[in-house]
């Protein structure tokens, strides 16, 4: 995950010292808090993912762009989530992106982690068998998610 942060730190550096137009220059410096806030979860740093994440969602609701608020919620339920805090995991993630299968299963884990069995029964049934259009989500979790399937 430091590999990933110093990945995601160099990115944003490149786009910043480029020519491009500064709305992109703006946009990539706000998604390199959301890309740091999951390489912190990732390394299991929950006080950085929380700090990335909120200077993500204040940059996204002043922009008041619906899809960079999305993603906010994501990162703030996968914290939730590995905090444990199944009721606000809940929450957070009905507000992301529901096209996105992988919020659909972590939605599954924390009902379950809610012992909410029906609701997680039905999330991880959407996440194992969702049919948007083709994701790279999608692959990495449809066969996780039907083996929790086959438990419940």
């Amino acid at each position: 995950s430091a590999d990933a942060l110093e990945a995601f730190t160099a990115g944003r550096d490149l786009i910043a010292a480029s020519a491009v137009a500064p709305q992109v220059k703006e946009n990539a410096a706000l998604l390199f808090h959301y890309n740091a806030a999951r390489a912190a979860l990732a390394a299991k740093d929950i006080a950085a993912a929380e700090k990335e994440t909120a200077v993500f969602r204040e940059g996204s609701e002043a922009k008041k762009n619906a899809n960079l608020i999305r993603l906010a919620h994501e990162c703030a339920g996968a914290i939730a989530l590995e905090k444990r805090e199944y009721a606000k995991a809940i929450e957070e993630l009905k507000s992301a992106s529901q096209q996105n299968p992988y919020n659909l299963l972590r939605l599954g884990i924390a009902y379950q982690g809610a012992n909410e069995k029906e609701a997680a029964k039905k999330q991880i049934q959407a996440a194992a068998r969702f049919y948007g259009l083709p994701l790279l989500n999608y692959a990495f979790i449809r066969q996780h998610a039907e083996k929790m399937l086959s438990t419940l």
